[in-house]
């Protein structure tokens, strides 16, 4: 009946919306079965994650199934299955339109298989047209009448009109499941429509919808996620996220049965994130690449479920980070890309837990998991620069940019290990060595020795390419650059946070900014192309920045930059642009006019007047601001010393991996550790040769730029102006602000100085300039940050060394200040003024002073209950140590100020440990002589007061090991010798006591004694009385005899015995002469003569009782 209508149906004789209206009610059956068995199909899936504890329950167990023969027998069924069996979807698709999507769902195998051969059938033609013939595929012969193939690629309409609305029907049901070849044929399709047109809403929705989340159905199939990758790499970032956002919803796993995801790829995900978690608790050294490669296939069909789980364990155990890196060795690049959305989102909050806090529980320090996830990115990025970089830089970007810096560890990582860029971080500048400072004055050859301690780790090249041109495209590094350097008073200033923020906090990120800053501006400025991948990387590098970077005007006018700011961010361009002893990629990047805005000319001068008040230029030359600011620490210092050292031990380090490397070629050699040896005897050879070349280069420069300023010293500072203003001014205006930089800016400041007076500059006083640098430095501890302490402590360190020397070598003062200009003082007599040179007494009363003002700042602070203000204190002092204090006075001052911080009840551990450290460095310092104004009879009598103290310490010492002694003695005589100890407490007191008439003639003769008969198991049995009533001891033990201090020989030689629980343990041997080793039952603690009369032949005592507790145990069988 139902054929015959269908016929009729097609000969348009019957109506079928009509004919319909007279079968029974079949929405109501369709929709009753629906509901039914999608909720046993989530129930199921609900179940996936549960663990059973009911050990009675059947594992095979199978859950009910959901009656549907009353759908499958409903004459609406039988029709839509016979116009289906006759290729006849078109005539009945829109009449049945809302219902598709159940009928799919309820019968996969039939109606569903069906829209997707039919879907397939209709995209033959079509994917002939853009892709050709897929040889080995069955193509369908009778394609359907709605499609007519058309010349060349399709249009992503007639694409999207054959696929959209019928995939749609068999999303919920997952139905393409057994169709790989539809699916990798309809993403070859869209990928040739999109090679020459903009993607439509209506395309993006559709992989939005069906595509993307269609490749969670095809387990371990890299090959189709290889060909979605094909296709969803045309889309930028910004896209491509929004995808994967809309593909993870709002929840994965367990918590994405509350959204509208299809039961399948819930299903999907909680089994992948079972797998994932499963690999993961069996990473070990040994199954690494068997727990990456199971990570890498779970990964395929289910990437935000792995990433998502990886991230979470990475940050709560970082030592995880290297392996995970290793394991995406395993992964598709489309997988790679989801994981780089995912980092942005654990990064963000919106996976993972929203608001996050980025701070520890002590409110100051960085949290474990942001830590964890900046090593990661920066190991990631470095291994897989082909990794989408951009979508972290944005972030990074909209967060400096919103006045956070807390993401900013993440750039600062990427930029030291995907950049290769790690020596140029300083951080912690109180650490450096003075071996470390000097290096950072010379070539990035010598950086990168000296700031390793010569383990240079290897880095990416192409990471770094990679990473720099991110930074380059839209001008992304630049406005990171800007952001980052005014967000530091914003942080200082901010009164808007909620509580407000510790002192300690708000200075770590002041620093943090600086560092990241200063090492963003190299990276983006480096000229060397020994980290490009061509060889005008360099001349790109400084031209782009050029281009992006606004003029040294207007970074202080429009942008409110301070002058020490603004030339920090173009010191390198007016560097590339004026100088002439550089490379010809520099001549030919300054001749393309791209750096012709930041050559100084006399127009820019002009501009400086606004940067600076009125008083400044009355006594300063625009040329002396000009010199000051425009170089670096390379142009006016050459660390020759560090250079020789640095070869030296390159060279050295060259002949021992030669030596290495010969010895090693024995047939136990692999070729692994000889290729090695070998590379690593190449790069030692070769960076020797470069560091010998940077020497002689830099030596050229330094040489030529001493030779301009000592040319142009005469224009520096105004002729009849007070010097001392002038020294104040200069001071103030340049060498403060700049020092607060960093410490390549402080050591430059300390060297510009020295310079200017070793060139004797006129109208430059050096007297005053040193009164007013050491005096404020010193004071301004109290308001600076860790890391500008230490920048202070540098240029203090420089300067004193130098003060220091004149004040005790009168031959130095006299050749290097005496008769220059920068010996002279205003000094007041009388009604007037007078210029005079300093004598080396007013000299020494100035050095008195100067080391007066330092000591009295520094124990101002090591007495502040403060945190920031002791630990200023403590990293000037422990920079300055080797020349610094050298009067006894406050020295001794300093010690005492220091014994309270070394107290166990001090608050800050950190700074405990930094003053016991300190304190030791001073009294070492105080032994090697730096103490220069101690007298003799002072240092006689303070070691004299120290040996005193010594004997008295020992003489205590004496006094309590001699009381220790006597209370042992006493112990000793109360619970009596150590071998008596091995009583067996548990045992009851055995054999008769003391005045029984027991006769005692047994103890001359051990004849007497009954050896007894010897067991099957080597041990003696008693043939004499048995035990009973306490009155007799056992013959097995000790034979006849009533005294519990008699032993007999073991016949068998045994040279065991019984232990105190009456096991039997290895005994040390006896000199019993040759009769073998004797045993002896644990004496009686009631006769005290006997036991030490045969205390020599008793048993050890036990080990876990002391001398109290056995005591006490001896007292209380006494009173019993």
């Amino acid at each position: 009946i139902m054929q015959c209508a269908a016929f009729l149906v097609l000969r348009n004789v019957l109506d079928l919306a009509n004919f319909l209206t007279f079968l029974p009610e079949w929405v109501d059956v369709l929709q009753s079965s629906y509901d039914t068995l999608r909720k046993q199909d989530r129930e199921l899936v609900r179940a996936l994650g549960r663990v059973s504890l009911n050990s009675s329950k059947k594992a095979d167990e199978k859950a009910p199934t959901v009656d549907i023969s009353p759908l499958s027998v409903h004459p609406a069924t039988q029709l839509v299955r016979i116009f289906l069996n006759w290729q006849q979807f078109d005539a009945i698709e829109k009449l049945f339109q809302p219902y598709w999507s159940m009928l799919c769902y309820i019968f996969p195998e039939n109606i569903g298989s069906f829209i997707c051969d039919q879907v397939e059938n209709d995209l033959a033609p079509l994917y002939m047209s853009a892709c050709g013939d897929d040889q080995g595929v069955p193509w369908r012969e009778q394609p359907s009448e709605t499609i007519r193939a058309n010349d060349g690629v399709p249009s992503q309409s007639d694409l999207l009109d054959v696929i959209v609305k019928r995939l749609e029907y068999t999303r919920e049901s997952g139905c393409i499941t057994q169709r790989p070849v539809l699916y990798c044929k309809i993403c070859r399709i869209l990928n040739a429509t999109l090679r020459n047109n903009e993607p439509s809403e209506d395309c993006i929705s559709f992989l939005r919808s069906f595509l993307l989340p269609g490749v969670s159905l095809f387990k371990c199939n890299p090959s189709l996620s290889q060909e979605i990758w094909r296709l969803m790499e045309r889309f930028p970032y910004e896209t491509r996220y929004s995808l994967y956002a809309s593909w993870r919803g709002t929840g994965l796993e367990r918590q994405a049965l509350m959204t509208s995801k299809p039961l399948w790829l819930v299903q999907g995900e909680i089994l992948a994130g079972k797998d994932a978690r499963h690999a993961l608790k069996r990473v070990s050294k040994d199954t690494i690449n068997d727990a990456c490669r199971a990570i890498g296939k779970v990964s395929h069909s289910h990437p935000l479920v792995v990433f998502s789980t990886i991230l979470g364990q990475i940050e709560s155990y970082d030592n995880l980070v290297h392996v995970m890196v290793e394991a995406m060795r395993f992964v598709t690049p489309m997988s790679l890309d989801v994981l780089g959305f995912c980092i942005l989102s654990r990064l963000n909050g919106t996976a993972g837990g929203f608001n996050r806090n980025r701070l520890k529980d002590d409110g100051v320090n960085v949290s474990q998991w942001l830590q964890s996830l900046e090593s990661f990115v920066g190991a990631l990025y470095k291994m897989f620069p082909s990794l989408e970089l951009a979508g972290i830089m944005a972030y990074l970007m909209e967060r400096v940019s919103s006045g956070h810096v807390m993401e900013l560890g993440v750039l600062r990582t990427l930029l030291k290990e995907s950049g290769g860029w790690a020596f140029a971080d300083y951080a912690p500048a109180a650490s450096l060595s003075s071996t470390q400072l000097e290096g950072r004055a010379g070539s990035i050859n010598l950086k990168r020795e000296t700031m390793a301690f010569g383990v240079v780790p290897n880095f990416n090249k192409r990471a770094s390419a990679t990473v720099r041109h991110v930074l380059q495209k839209d001008d992304m590094g630049v406005a990171l650059l800007i952001l980052i350097a005014q967000i530091p008073h914003q942080i200082i200033f901010d009164t808007t946070s909620k509580p407000q923020k510790p002192v300690k906090l708000i200075g770590n990120l002041v620093d943090t900014c600086r560092v990241t800053s200063s090492i963003l501006l190299d990276f983006l400025t480096d000229s060397a192309n020994d980290l490009a991948g061509d060889e005008n990387q360099g001349v790109q590098a400084i031209t782009r920045f050029a281009k992006s970077v606004p003029t040294l005007a207007s970074l202080c006018t429009e942008y409110h930059f301070d002058v020490a700011t603004a030339w920090m961010l173009t010191r390198p361009l007016v560097r590339a642009a004026t100088s002439s002893l550089d490379s010809d990629e520099v001549t030919l990047a300054a001749s393309s006019g791209v750096l012709e805005a930041f050559r100084p000319t006399d127009l820019s001068r002009k501009s400086y007047a606004a940067m600076l008040p009125v008083s400044f230029w009355a006594c300063l030359s625009e040329k002396l601001f000009e010199t000051f600011y425009a170089n670096s620490l390379y142009d006016i210092f050459c660390p020759e010393k560090v250079y020789r050292a640095e070869i030296d031990r390159l060279e050295k380090e060259e002949e021992r991996l030669k030596r290495q490397q010969s010895s090693a070629a024995t047939p136990r050699a692999t070729p692994d550790v000889e290729e090695n040896g070998a590379v690593a005897a190449e790069r030692a050879k070769k960076t020797a040769g470069a560091l010998t070349s940077d020497l002689e280069t830099q030596k050229k420069h330094v040489a030529a730029c001493r030779d301009v300023i000592s040319s142009e010293i005469g224009d520096f500072f105004i002729a009849d102006k007070n010097i001392k203003e002038a020294a104040t001014l200069f001071f103030a205006h340049c060498v403060y602000p700049r020092c607060m930089q960093g410490p390549d800016d402080a050591l430059y400041c300390a060297r510009f100085v020295l310079l200017l007076h070793s060139l004797d500059v006129p109208g430059f006083s050096t007297m005053h300039l040193f009164d007013i640098m050491i005096v404020a430095s010193s004071r301004c501890l109290f308001g600076l940050t860790e890391g500008e302490a230490a920048n202070v402590s540098i240029l203090l360190h420089e300067i004193w060394r130098t003060v220091s020397k004149w004040r005790y070598d009168e031959d130095a003062f006299k050749s290097e200040l005496s008769g220059k200009t920068g010996s002279q003082m205003i000094e007041t007599h009388g009604n007037g003024e007078k210029v005079e040179p300093v004598s080396h007494k007013k000299f020494t009363e100035l050095y008195n002073r100067w080391h007066a003002a330092i000591g009295s700042t520094c124990l101002g602070c090591l007495q502040s209950k403060e945190y920031i203000h002791p630990r200023n204190a403590l990293i000037v002092l422990t920079r300055i140590v080797e020349i610094y204090p050298t009067r006894p006075g406050l020295a001794n001052k300093l010690l005492s100020g220091l014994q309270p911080m070394q107290d166990e009840r001090y608050p800050f551990a950190d700074l405990r440990a930094s003053a016991q450290a300190y304190s030791t460095q001073l009294v070492k310092a105080r032994d090697e002589g730096v103490w220069k104004e101690e007298t003799s009879e002072a240092r006689e009598a303070r070691v004299a007061e120290e040996q005193a103290a010594a004997a008295a310490r020992q003489r205590k010492a004496e006094e309590q090991m001699e009381q220790l002694k006597r209370d042992t003695q006493k112990i000793t005589d109360e619970i009596g010798e150590k071998e008596s100890w091995g009583r067996d407490r548990r045992a009851p007191a055995r054999g008769p006591s003391r005045g029984q008439g027991q006769d005692d003639s047994w103890r001359s003769d051990p004849k007497t004694s009954n050896p007894g008969k010897e067991r099957s198991d080597g041990h003696r049995e008693s043939t004499g009385p048995s035990r009973g009533g306490g009155d007799a001891w056992p013959r097995d033990r000790a034979g006849v005899g009533s005294s519990p201090a008699v032993s007999r020989r073991d016949q068998g030689g045994d040279d065991s015995r019984r232990n105190l629980d009456g096991r039997w343990q290895k005994a040390p041997a006896a000199d019993n002469g040759g009769r073998g080793a004797k045993r002896s039952r644990p004496p009686s603690p009631a006769d005290p003569g006997e036991i030490q009369e045969e205390g020599s032949r008793n048993k050890r005592p036990r080990q876990d009782a002391g001398p109290d507790e056995r005591g006490n145990n001896y007292r209380r069988r006494r009173r019993n």
